[in-house]
């Protein structure tokens, strides 16, 4: 059965595919958990120079072998979503340092920002937007004007939005006006 979790599979290969131009062949990458950015790691090209981290366990699973250093976040892991949470996985995101985080989301809009049902993804979230220097979502249209909970960053806290052709041209003009966002929206 379709789920929530499998729904716009196609969109989100595509979204995949394109913020695969936004990893570096060297340096030090963050991946959140997400269905988006599983994708991308699965068609990750083979990066020796890469150390990844990650609080996902199926992206840590695709990524071995894959990258020079994997390194897993530490934590409770959430049934739903495979991902660890709490004070493990923050107290190392608080110390890190990375180029690049690709980043997932629930819900995201220009009042509300970036959002998720859980209190404890919603604190990783936000400590991997916090330790990034440049920061993707990887988020299909569908999520855009939506409101969870949790908002863990506010949109202006993204540098880049990888999303379908979904999105209204003129809310992907108003995101990158407003906001700063550059809005890639593929086909």
């Amino acid at each position: 059965p379709v789920t929530s979790r499998t729904a716009r599979g196609e969109e989100k290969a595509r979204i995949a595919a394109a913020a695969r131009e936004f990893v570096p062949a060297t340096g030090v990458v963050l991946f959140d958990s997400g269905t988006t950015t599983t994708g991308l790691a699965e068609i990750m090209p083979m990066a020796p120079e890469l150390m990844a981290f990650t609080n996902s366990l199926p992206i840590a699973e695709t990524l071995l072998g894959r990258v020079g250093t994997l390194s897993i976040l530490g934590g409770r892991v959430r049934r739903e979503t495979q991902a660890s949470v709490d004070n493990w996985a923050l107290r190392a995101l608080e110390s890190l340092r990375a180029d690049v985080a690709f980043l997932g989301a629930n819900a995201f809009s220009l009042e509300h920002g970036l959002s998720t049902p859980d209190e404890a993804e919603a604190a990783i979230k936000g400590a991997m937007v916090r330790a990034a220097r440049m920061r993707v979502l990887l988020a299909d249209s569908s999520k855009f004007g939506r409101e969870a909970i949790y908002r863990y960053a506010e949109i202006a806290d993204v540098d880049v939005l990888v999303t379908d052709s979904g999105l209204d041209p003129s809310d992907a003009d108003r995101l990158t006006r407003e906001c700063g966002v550059e809005v890639v929206r593929v086909p």
